[in-house]
């Protein structure tokens, strides 16, 4: 049961990945060019066999995403909270929405999000007391690094970077990154999506624990639905030539996610190449 629950999850996930490109302006086709790029192309195919919270969170965040897109904000902060509930970090995701409302001085908005995110916040510290009299419930502290190879291992780490396994996120990283630096008012999907992400990969920087025992990027799983729209919004927007060059990584990206798929788990941390040689 908890493994066809897992299946529509991440099947919903698609899902919705497909009604933001919609919501944001894109063609039929090119939706669900985004949408079969995240249930083919990345390690999200292989996490729907999984039992690990990401692609629950990434269903949450995909739904904040939508939400928010459609200026929805009660409902994009409960979806928020929802994320924050499976795991707390993701309240990141809720800071970096206000904090772009703010910047567009939209600062009653602000407020409503902030205070919708945090009494989900307060909701769930009020049942860890309840349950085991500790506002914060975590299996692990957070062990502080004491360099920046967090950034290596979490970007192209063999075992687990977030390049190596989905190479087409390359095409979100770049503009998402761009968008960030972009003037305030210059407010657009790529920046909304780029300050949560940012401040989601300092926490990740700083963090010197690592996914641990687990396929690919777990870390990265609930982002896969933005990196998706992200990288065809940059594809859209790319001339002829420019798509071209970018194929082959959305070529590589399919062939690591179906055949990671069909060996998961037995490639936990290991690289792609592994999986091929089980199948071949």
């Amino acid at each position: 049961d908890a493994s066809l629950a897992m299946v529509l999850i991440a099947w919903a996930g698609v899902v919705v990945t497909f009604l933001i490109g919609r919501k944001v302006g894109m063609t039929q086709g090119t939706a669900l060019g985004a949408a079969l790029l995240l249930g083919l192309g990345s390690p999200w195919f292989a996490y729907a066999r999984s039992y690990y919270s990401e692609p629950p969170i990434g269903l949450a965040l995909a739904l904040a995403l939508y939400a928010f897109e459609a200026d929805r904000l009660v409902p994009a902060a409960l979806a928020v909270g929802a994320a924050l509930w499976l795991k707390a970090p993701f309240a990141l995701v809720g800071a970096g929405f206000v904090l772009e409302l703010i910047w567009v001085r939209r600062f009653r908005d602000a407020i409503v999000m902030s205070s919708v995110v945090g009494a989900c916040g307060l909701a769930l510290m009020s049942f860890n007391y309840w349950l085991a009299r500790t506002f914060v419930i975590s299996g692990f502290g957070l062990l502080i690094a004491g360099d920046f190879h967090s950034l290596y291992d979490t970007l192209l780490d063999p075992g687990h970077g977030l390049l190596i396994f989905a190479p087409w996120t390359v095409l979100a990283l770049f503009p998402l990154g761009y968008a960030l630096f972009r003037e305030p008012s210059h407010s657009s999907l790529l920046r909304r999506m780029a300050l949560p992400i940012a401040l989601y990969l300092v926490l990740l920087v700083i963090d010197d624990r690592g996914p641990g025992a687990s396929y690919g990027p777990r870390y990265w799983i609930p982002f896969m639905p933005w990196f998706a729209i992200a990288a065809v919004e940059t594809m859209r927007t790319s001339s002829l030539g420019r798509r071209i060059i970018y194929s082959p990584l959305l070529a590589v990206s399919i062939a690591i996610a179906i055949t990671g798929a069909l060996c998961y788990p037995d490639v936990f941390a290991l690289p792609p190449s592994a999986a091929w040689r089980t199948l071949f």
